[in-house]
C-alpha cells in the first residue's frame, strides 16, 4: 500500500503493529502472522482500498480494525465489505449517478475501468429497479473478482440476504417493463418486491402480471379506449406494435362482451408470447378468469350479440356476468337467459309491437329472419294471450335454434336431471279440474302433457292458454274422442288435422305428439296419423275407480325414471291425487317433464307413426 504523506505511512505502520499483537492472541493464522511479520497485509490493503475507492477517504482506526478482524475471523467476506460500503449512508450522501456507481464497482471488484458492454448490461438492470446489492452480487460470480480476492488473500463470498427484486434480475426487468408500459413510470421498491416475490413463490405467472396491471385502479383511471388498451397489451406481450389484423380480431372478441382479461388469457397461449417469456426466463402461465362472462366465450358472445336486437343497447358487463353465471351454475338453459332479456323493460319499450318482437326474437335465437309462417303463428299466440316467454320456449324446440347454438359452439348448459317422469292427462280440457292441476304444476315449477280433445278447445280456450304459458305440452287426442282403429285413412287424417287446427287457432302452436283413444292403433293408424303416438307405461285407471288414494298409490308405487303416467283431467279425484303426487315425486328426486322433454333427455328421436310406451331406455 502506498501513501504520499510520511505521517500517514507512520500511522498505518503503528496500526499494523497493533493488529499483529491483537490477532496473535486471538487465533490469527500462521500464514497471516508470517505475512505481517514480512511487512505484508493483503486483507488490510483490501479494506483500505475499499475505503479509498468507495468512500474516497482513508479508513478511521475503529472502522479499519472492525472490517479487518471480521474478515480474518470469517464473519464477513469481500462481497460483504463492498456491499455495505456501497449501501452506507455515507456513500449514498455522495448522490452519484448510476454510471459513476458502476465505475466504482468495476474498480473495487475488478480493478479496472468498465467496458462498454458491461456497463450497458448492468445499467439496464439498475434502471429496472434492482438494487446495487444485486449488481455487486452479480460481480461476485465473476472469475475476475475471484482472481482479485486471491491477490488479497480474502474470501470473495456473496451478498446475503437479498431482496425479492434481486432474486432474478430478468424477472425484475419483466415487472419493471410492465410498470413502464401500463403505468408509464418506474416501479417503486415495494411494488417490485411484491410482484417479484409472488413470482418467486410460483403464485403468479407472466400472463397474470400483465392482467393485474391492466386491471389496476391506476391503469383504469387513465380512461384509455379499447384500441389503446389492446395496443399496450400487444406491446407488453409481443414486444411490438399491434397490426391491423390483430386489432380487428381482438376488438371483435371484446365487442362480444368478454373482458380484457379474456384476451390476455388467449394471447398467453400463443407462441409469440412464449418466446418473449423465454427471454425473461419466465413461464407464460394463464390468467385465472373471475368474471363469469369470461368463462364461456360462445355463450357470452351469443348474448352480447342478441342484446341490441332486443333492447336497442349493448349489454353491460354486470348484465352479462349475471346471465352467464346463472347458466354456469346449472340453473338455467340458454333459452331461459333469452327470456330474462325479454323480461326487461328496455325490451318492452323497444319492441312494443308483437310483429317487431317476433322478428327480433327469431333473429336473436336462430340467427336468421323469421318466415311468414312463423310470424303468423307467433302473432296468433301473442294476440290470444300466450306470453312472449313461451314464444322463446317454442322457438327453443326448433331445429333452427339448435343449429344456431351448435354454430356458436354452445351446449345447452343446464345439467340434465337424473330422474325424469312424464305425467299426462287425457280428454280435457275441463276448466274446474284442469285449472286445479295447473295450480299444482305452477306451484312446484313442474311440467306435464295434456292430450286434448279438439272439440273441447274453444269452450276451454283459457285452459289451453294457461297450459302453454306454464310450459306444459299440448298433445292431440283426436277431434271428438273417436277410436282411430275404426276409421279409414281419410277419417284418421281428418280427426288429427281438425284437432291440430283447434289447438293452433287458439295458441298458434300445432301439437307435435298425439295419443290414440284408448291407446288403440293398427297399421292404418300408424301410416296416417302423421305424428308420434304416445301410449303409457303407468295406467292409474282414475276414470274407473274415481278414488284419489288409488291414483296416488298407482303412481307412487310404479314411479320409475322414464315412465309415462296416464291420468285424465276430468275428475276431481284426479286433481286431489295430483296435489299429493307432484310434491312427493319431487321429494323423491324426480323432475316432472313433458313427453317431448322426456324424449329429449333420454335421447329418443320420436318418429311419425311410432308408438312410445315409456322412455326408460
Amino acid at each position: 500500500m502506498h501513501f504520499s504523506e510520511p505521517k500517514k505511512r507512520f500511522k498505518f505502520l503503528l496500526l499494523s503493529l497493533t493488529l499483529c499483537f491483537s490477532f496473535l492472541f486471538s487465533g490469527m493464522t500462521p500464514s497471516l502472522i508470517r505475512a505481517e511479520e514480512e511487512g505484508e497485509d493483503p486483507i488490510g490493503d483490501f479494506v483500505t482500498r475499499a475505503y479509498t475507492l468507495i468512500l474516497e477517504r482513508e479508513p478511521e482506526e475503529e472502522g479499519f480494525l472492525f472490517w479487518k478482524e471480521s474478515i480474518v475471523k470469517g464473519e464477513r467476506t469481500a462481497a460483504d465489505l463492498v456491499n455495505e460500503f456501497m449501501i452506507s449512508e455515507e456513500f449514498r450522501a455522495r448522490d452519484l449517478r448510476q454510471e459513476q456507481q458502476m465505475d466504482i464497482i468495476y474498480h473495487v471488484m475488478f480493478d479496472r475501468d468498465p467496458d462498454e458492454a458491461g456497463i450497458s448490461y448492468w445499467l439496464f438492470y439498475l434502471d429496472c429497479g434492482v438494487s446495487i446489492s444485486a449488481i455487486i452480487n452479480g460481480f461476485t460470480h465473476s472469475e475476475e473478482f475471484t482472481t482479485l480476492c486471491k491477490k488479497y488473500n480474502i474470501v470473495p463470498g456473496e451478498v446475503k440476504p437479498i431482496e425479492n427484486r434481486d432474486l432474478n434480475l430478468n424477472v425484475t426487468a419483466y415487472v419493471a417493463r410492465a410498470y413502464n408500459i401500463f403505468l408509464e413510470r418506474k416501479p417503486e421498491v415495494d411494488g417490485l418486491n411484491y410482484w417479484t416475490g409472488r413470482i418467486a413463490k410460483g403464485e403468479i405467472s407472466a400472463a397474470e402480471i400483465v392482467n393485474n396491471f391492466v386491471k389496476s385502479e391506476e391503469f383504469r383511471n387513465k380512461g384509455l379506449s379499447q384500441d389503446e388498451e389492446l395496443a399496450l397489451v400487444y406491446l407488453s406481450m409481443f414486444d411490438r406494435e399491434i397490426d391491423d389484423s390483430g386489432k380487428t380480431y381482438w376488438s371483435e372478441i371484446l365487442n362480444n362482451g368478454v373482458s380484457i382479461s379474456y384476451v390476455i388469457n388467449q394471447i398467453a397461449c400463443l407462441d409469440e408470447f412464449s418466446a418473449l417469456c423465454a427471454k425473461y426466463g419466465m413461464l407464460p402461465g394463464a390468467v385465472e378468469l373471475t368474471c363469469p362472462r369470461d368463462k364461456n366465450y360462445p355463450l357470452t358472445a351469443y348474448l352480447a350479440q342478441g342484446y341490441p336486437f332486443l333492447t336497442n343497447r349493448q349489454a353491460t358487463a354486470e348484465e352479462l356476468d349475471e346471465l352467464v353465471a346463472s347458466a354456469l351454475n346449472g340453473s338455467r338453459k340458454v333459452e331461459d337467459l333469452i327470456k330474462a332479456i325479454v323480461a326487461k323493460e328496455d325490451c318492452w319499450n323497444y319492441l312494443s309491437d308483437n310483429e317487431a318482437f317476433l322478428r327480433a326474437i327469431y333473429r336473436v335465437t336462430c340467427g336468421k329472419e323469421a318466415t311468414d309462417s312463423q310470424i303468423n303463428s307467433g302473432s296468433i299466440s301473442l294476440n290470444n294471450g300466450i306470453t312472449r316467454y313461451h314464444i322463446v320456449t317454442e322457438i327453443a324446440k326448433t331445429a333452427d335454434y339448435k343449429a344456431r347454438l351448435a354454430e356458436m359452439g354452445i351446449a345447452n348448459i343446464i345439467a340434465k336431471p337424473e330422474k325424469v317422469i312424464a305425467l299426462t292427462w287425457d280428454d280435457g280440457p275441463n276448466a274446474p279440474v284442469t285449472n286445479r292441476i295447473l295450480d299444482v304444476l305452477e306451484k312446484y315449477g313442474a311440467h306435464g302433457t295434456f292430450f286434448v280433445v279438439g272439440n273441447r278447445c274453444r269452450t276451454y280456450r283459457s285452459c289451453l292458454i294457461r297450459e302453454v304459458n306454464l310450459d306444459c305440452e299440448i298433445g292431440n287426442h283426436t277431434w271428438d274422442h273417436t277410436s282411430l282403429t275404426k276409421l279409414s285413412a281419410d277419417g284418421i287424417r281428418s280427426q288429427i288435422s281438425q284437432a291440430n287446427d283447434a289447438v293452433f287457432n287458439i295458441t298458434g302452436i300445432r301439437p307435435k305428439i298425439m295419443r290414440p283413444v284408448g291407446g288403440a292403433f293398427n297399421n292404418t293408424v300408424r301410416n296416417n296419423v302423421g305424428m308420434p303416438m304416445i301410449i303409457w307405461s303407468v295406467d292409474t285407471n282414475d276414470w274407473k275407480y274415481r278414488n284419489a288414494q288409488h291414483v296416488i298409490d298407482e303412481v307412487l308405487s310404479h314411479a320409475r325414471d322414464g315412465e309415462i303416467v296416464l291420468m285424465h283431467d276430468l275428475y276431481t279425484t284426479t286433481a286431489d291425487a295430483v296435489e299429493v303426487i307432484v310434491p312427493e315425486l319431487i321429494a323423491r328426486g324426480y323432475t316432472l317433464v313433458t313427453v317431448s322433454e322426456l324424449a329429449e333427455y333420454r335421447g329418443v328421436e320420436m318418429e311419425n307413426g311410432g308408438a312410445y310406451f315409456s322412455m326408460r331406455g
